[in-house]
């Protein structure tokens, strides 16, 4: 039988790790991160998004009034630039030398539950990011949320965001701007409680003054993670500052999409927020909210409900969806645990597009050598996952956030 070599590993694990393999493994169960298009060509620094948002002028029921008010159409260019995500596994020497012996892939399938467990890892935090605004926060800590080393979250179903053996770091900022507390000094969780909505840590201590409201940090992403929908989107209009090198406060709507808020009840919410879009040109196809918001719908729709399904870009996954006529047509509205509660995007989908460096995520390769490396510091090897790349939309204004509480 043949030894458990690094480069055996690396052959076997690319049976099982193919770019399809991968994305079954990171989207499953995550419907927006499923069904938003990919394009993994991206090269060069930047990818470049233009944007057309105000048509030429020159028209006029006087041809002379026509020819004096000529103007272009204005233009610009959203300049995206990659965001990352790594997942880094370990087997030590121990454990190669003690499969001697045995099949190869015998092996492999007895450890492909850790890598697995990485892919779905980087597939999860991607899902997440696809909702947020790139700053990174996991969560808020709740008002007179800190008892000894548990910890609440203001928002008790932001805890999916959380699992045992994460290192958190924490801010009074969400991370598109401030710094971290204690000079990004972390705290380990120990335990996660789902219903309750609370961590616990092995010491609250290790942030120095982490207190009720502060935001809570993988570490390392702090002000690093990918511009999601609540960035392209805003809750309030957006300012001058650059977003991809755009001021969008020239045109908040057509750069920064259609924000809509009301207090009726839930189904005539919507169907007055597809309307607004409407009157902006944006025919919505999908609306994504979460499950909690998603049961309410189905409940005040009642016998007018309608189910349906909807398919992920690829068509590998389904995923179940409620139909509903709106003004400007039928809208599929889609569960996604990984959509805040208390929001919904109701998106044009074919205006979003996730452009990567190849496949999202990947086997980190680039030599070609095999995707097990030598620990350069411990006795083992190391594997490498991962993508780089970020969100990008064509047309802003055709998608509106819907403000549900």
């Amino acid at each position: 039988m043949a030894s458990l070599t690094p480069a055996l590993l690396a052959d076997a694990l690319k049976e099982f790790y193919t770019d399809k393999e991968m994305m079954k493994l990171a989207y499953d169960e995550h419907p927006l991160l499923s069904m938003i298009s990919k394009d993994t060509h991206w090269s060069g620094k930047e990818h470049v998004i233009p944007i057309q948002y105000a048509r030429a002028q020159g028209r006029s029921a006087v041809f002379t009034t026509a020819q004096g008010n000529t103007a272009p159409g204005r233009y610009e260019a959203f300049k995206l630039t990659t965001s990352k995500d790594y997942g880094v596994i370990h087997i030590d020497t121990e454990t190669i030398y003690a499969s001697e012996g045995t099949p190869v892939r015998s092996f492999v399938a007895a450890r492909k539950n850790e890598a697995d467990g990485i892919i779905g890892s980087l597939g999860a935090n991607l899902a997440m990011q696809l909702y947020r605004n790139g700053g990174g926060a996991r969560g808020r800590i709740a008002t007179g949320g800190i008892t000894g080393d548990v910890i609440t979250l203001s928002e008790p179903n932001d805890i999916v965001n959380f699992e045992v053996d994460m290192q958190l770091c924490a801010s009074t900022a969400d991370g598109t701007s401030g710094a971290l507390k204690d000079s990004g000094d972390t705290m380990t969780v120990v335990a996660v409680d789902r219903d309750a909505g609370t961590i616990e840590v092995d010491a609250v201590a290790n942030i120095a003054a982490l207190a009720a409201d502060d935001y809570l940090f993988a570490e390392g992403d702090f002000g690093a993670l990918a511009k999601g929908l609540d960035a392209w989107l805003p809750s309030a209009a957006p300012s001058s500052t650059a977003f991809f090198g755009v001021d969008r406060s020239v045109e908040p709507t057509r750069l920064g999409g259609i924000r809509y808020s009301d207090s009726n009840p839930l189904v005539e919410k919507f169907k007055r927020a597809v309307a607004r879009g409407w009157r902006e040109g944006a025919r919505v196809t999908h609306a994504f909210l979460n499950p909690l918001d998603w049961s309410e719908l189905e409940i005040a729709l009642a016998d007018r409900v309608q189910y349906d399904r909807v398919k992920s870009s690829t068509g590998e996954f389904m995923f179940d969806s409620i139909k509903m006529a709106t003004p400007s047509g039928m809208v599929q509205f889609v569960g996604d645990p990984d959509c805040p509660k208390g929001v919904s995007y109701a998106l044009k989908l074919s205006t979003w597009t996730f452009v990567s460096r190849g496949a999202t995520p990947r086997v980190l390769d680039p030599d070609g050598k095999g995707e097990f490396l030598r620990q350069g510091a411990a006795d083992g090897i190391e594997g490498r996952f991962g993508w780089f790349g970020n969100l990008g939309c064509r047309a802003p204004g055709m998608n509106i956030r819907v403000a549900l509480t």
